[in-house]
């Protein structure tokens, strides 16, 4: 895999903040969802607060992409000069976990160009981006409290009170928020995975003559290993100054004993034996301390997203936590945020109480995040299910690429919808008939899909 500028962003404007609208918007946590909305809010013209437990951000700088469905906002936001690398199509090689090498096979990612990042550098570029929008944000504030009435909602933070019109909370899959939304404490399920991951310089690959070829220099490339309940990513970013690898491996711990622990090179290696030894090679180049073993967790759909007066949402992680292999984590925290911008400024506009907004936002989303969350389980079973003692046609193995999950425009649903679903009062109540009415919106692209 290569990368290269995307020449079609090269001028795309850089916008202002919107007009003020007097919305005023808490958002709790500040990773891509929570930075997504306040991005989004910001260009929409409403006021934005923000608060990080962490003084300090040290995000996992490992590899992320931003598929078309989100990718789309970075051209919008101003971003692509900094985030303007997307995979080009090349294609190099397929082999097996083992190393062996069927010829002919075609490239799977060649007709989906895509924003091929790190984590690491996507929060870096999304913080100054909402900053300079005129988005504040408080780091080391831990919320001790959510308070809410029928107008408005509030925090507590370090002993000080902050009201705001509605709150949103992008505080993770181990939120706050979701507490008081569900009035129950909702305990993330193991999924049966966890993922060693690091990130550290490429001159440690290039080092080793037996994986030297993962990294070349001036460039990213990325290779993919597949096999029984395994599989190993090696790329390389910042056009070959930085590697990242992850290895997603079976995992019994309870997930309430630690979500995330230092992670052991032997154990990776135990892991990938009697494997291509390229990998040995380069689990054995990782330096000490680097290595995390992070958890694969789920949860059941939530029954809302939305507390009782339509105040205090959840989004991204905090609503609806993705499997890896989904491909859409980040994308969907996205499409939470710029949705929820745009029916804050469709209820203001309609003299709607700000509440409508949110309970709009959960309406329009749930159904599409429930059907993304499953593309991730399918593609996991997928990879690891096959029997590997037979020989396997590589094109078997292929992810599919939903046009209905790419193909989508967030913000253009959202303002296409919102009255809909308003005026048949999802709003408010009627949950069960809210989901057929997303779900009738949603099969068009889908048929669509199936058709072509």
């Amino acid at each position: 895999m290569s990368t290269q500028p995307d020449p079609s962003l090269t001028d795309y404007p850089r916008p202002p903040p919107g007009a003020p609208t007097g919305v005023k918007v808490i958002v709790v946590g500040a990773g891509i969802g929570g930075l997504a909305a306040a991005i989004e809010c910001r260009l929409q013209g409403h006021e934005v607060t923000m608060f990080e437990q962490a003084s300090e951000f040290k995000p996992y700088g490992d590899n992320l992409g931003l598929f078309p469905n989100s990718g789309r906002f970075v051209k919008r936001w101003g971003i692509h000069h900094e985030l303007s690398k997307k995979y080009d199509g090349t294609f190099i090689t397929h082999q097996n976990h083992k190393a062996e090498r069927p010829e002919g096979v075609a490239d799977p990612f060649a007709e989906a160009p895509l924003y091929d990042t790190t984590r690491k550098d996507l929060h870096r570029i999304l913080i100054a981006r909402a900053e300079e929008l005129g988005a504040v944000l408080h780091r080391g504030a831990r919320v001790d409290k959510y308070i809410e009435s029928e107008d408005s909602a509030s925090i507590e933070v370090n002993g000080t009170t902050y009201t705001a019109d509605v709150i949103l909370g992008a505080d993770g899959v181990k939120s706050k928020a979701r507490e008081l939304v569900l009035g129950i404490y909702d305990a993330p399920k193991p999924s049966g995975y966890a993922i060693f991951r690091t990130a550290y310089s490429a001159d440690l690959i290039r080092a080793n003559p037996e994986c030297a070829h993962l990294a070349p220099e001036g460039r990213d490339a990325r290779t993919i290993w597949i096999g029984p309940d395994v599989h190993f990513i090696h790329g390389t970013s910042m056009n070959g100054k930085e590697i990242h690898w992850l290895l997603t491996h079976l995992d019994t711990a309870d997930v309430e004993e630690s979500w995330m622990l230092p992670g052991d090179p032997k154990d990776a290696l135990e892991v990938v034996k009697g494997w291509d030894p390229v990998m040995s090679a380069v689990i054995n180049t990782t330096p000490p301390g680097a290595l995390i073993d992070w958890k694969l967790v789920f949860r059941d759909p939530l029954p809302r997203w939305v507390s009782d007066t339509g105040r205090i949402a959840v989004m991204g992680d905090a609503a609806h936590p993705f499997l890896p292999t989904s491909q859409q984590g980040a994308s969907q925290a996205v499409e939470d945020g710029v949705t929820i911008a745009h029916t804050l400024t469709l209820a203001k506009e309609r003299g709607h109480p700000l509440g409508y907004a949110l309970k709009a936002y959960e309406a329009l989303r749930s159904e599409r995040v429930k059907r993304a969350q499953q593309v991730g389980v399918t593609n996991r079973n997928m990879w690891h299910k096959l029997d590997y003692s037979k020989d396997i046609d590589p094109e078997s193995v292929k992810l599919p690429f939903a046009v209905w999950l790419w193909d989508h425009d967030a913000t253009a649903y959202a303002r296409e919808h919102y009255d809909e679903v308003v005026a048949r009062d999802f709003a408010i109540s009627a949950p069960a008939a809210q989901l057929d009415i997303v779900h009738e919106a949603l099969e068009k692209p889908l048929q669509t899909a199936v058709a072509a």
